[in-house]
């Protein structure tokens, strides 16, 4: 049996878990006034994340890891 390298539903689930499911988590427990997810240019393979809550405290996540085709994380060059 061959092993099939690319695992587009990995990428694809990872994704809709930052974009859909976290913000609405977030939410649920938080007076959330924004959430975005940023793709950055270097390093590839990441995204920032920044969320804003009612009343103006606000956080910024650079660097959060997304998976590549194959379902892989790449940390560090690695």
């Amino acid at each position: 049996m061959s092993r099939n390298p690319k695992t587009p539903w990995h990428k694809a689930s990872y994704d809709q878990f930052l974009n859909d499911t976290l913000p609405q988590l977030l939410a649920e427990r938080l007076p959330l006034a924004g959430y975005q997810v940023i793709d950055n240019e270097a390093p590839l393979g990441s995204c920032t994340l920044l969320v804003e809550l009612t009343g103006g405290a606000h956080a910024t996540y650079p660097s959060i890891p997304r998976p590549d085709e194959a379902g892989l994380f790449h940390l560090n060059g690695q």
